[in-house]
């Protein structure tokens, strides 16, 4: 049920307001009507879209709500039961409710991926600054997009959203996962959902997905190929892990089962100089890795020895400041 809200003056003139587009500040001022009278209301973007921009088809939902996720305005929930919500943050303190009505939903907020890791992952995936670039599911291959927003000067702002896509952490953080972006990849909602805090073996081994990290074994599902199995060998999409090596997600999936992530880092920063340096490429940085990189790093860091990762723009994508 919609609810009358209203409207500060100061809202105006907020530092993160007046850096949004102005279809995300109206979008803002919408979810008021819709949330309850504790700021929750359901994730329900084709819902949303219809009560707020009915007659707006050019407009994204989803990638809006991960705009306003972004900057900190609202977070992503989930009730006890399971369903996806929206809290509108500090809500209380902007609306002043004479007779609030208790909230049905008992939410969870969701711990949010830092701005710098989504800027990473954007980064990863080959989406620059002010830019949208096309992506896929990691597991199944469904489409989406990546947008880092600009400021209303043209500039690239500091905030990252999806359309169709989630973040999604390869080892869960409920197991010791970590919100880096080596350690996260981009899914669809429904393979996100699925997934959990399974394992990734396990969660392929039980969906049937379409991509291995252990090899090139093609798996059995669409098409009946997996997506770096025969005929598709070479067209996965290459990351960039330093400014000179890039891989495959899989293939880097592939080293962190081999190698820790200490040594993994250490691989790619050798690679990274070797090749910075001496100009040399390589038909494929994974092969590369394997037959004499890491072998390298081995002898430069004998058993006992603990060598720190070089810091790299991949590490800390420059921080884009508010205007």
């Amino acid at each position: 049920m919609a609810r009358i809200r209203t409207i500060k003056p100061e809202f105006w003139t907020d530092e993160t307001v007046v850096q949004l587009p102005y279809e995300a500040r109206l979008f803002f001022i919408g979810l008021w009507n819709y949330a309850d009278d504790s700021g929750i209301l359901p994730n329900s973007p084709d819902r949303l879209k219809m009560q707020l921009f009915p007659a707006d088809s050019k407009i994204d939902v989803e990638s809006t709500i991960g705009l306003l996720e972004a900057s900190g305005l609202i977070s992503y929930a989930q009730g006890e039961a399971g369903e996806e919500l929206l809290m509108v943050n500090n809500f209380n303190k902007h609306q002043k409710i004479s007779h609030p009505t208790e909230s049905k939903f008992t939410p969870t907020k969701k711990r949010a991926i830092p701005e710098r890791v989504r800027r990473e992952v954007a980064t990863k995936y080959g989406c620059e600054p002010g830019k949208s670039a096309k992506a896929e599911c990691y597991y199944c291959g469904s489409p989406g997009n990546i947008y880092w927003w600009k400021l209303p000067s043209g500039k690239p702002s500091a905030w990252v959203s999806f359309s169709d896509l989630t973040l999604d952490h390869v080892k869960a953080e409920s197991k010791g996962g970590e919100a880096k972006k080596e350690n996260i990849v981009l899914a669809c909602g429904h393979c996100n959902k699925s997934k959990g805090n399974k394992d990734l073996c396990e969660f392929l081994e039980k969906t049937g997905a379409l991509r291995s990290p252990l090899g090139n074994t093609p798996r059995k599902g669409r098409e009946g190929k997996g997506r770096e199995g025969k005929g598709r060998e070479g067209k996965a999409s290459k990351l960039n892990f330093r400014d000179h090596v890039t891989l495959t997600q899989i293939q880097h999936d592939k080293l962190l089962v081999k190698f820790d992530q200490a040594k993994v880092d250490q691989c790619y920063d050798k690679l990274e100089h070797y090749k910075a340096s001496s100009g040399k490429k390589y038909k494929s940085d994974y092969d590369a890795i394997l037959s004499w990189v890491a072998v390298q790093v081995d002898k430069d860091n004998p058993p006992g020895t603990r060598v720190a990762s070089a810091p790299n723009k991949y590490d800390g994508v420059v921080d884009y400041g508010k205007e």
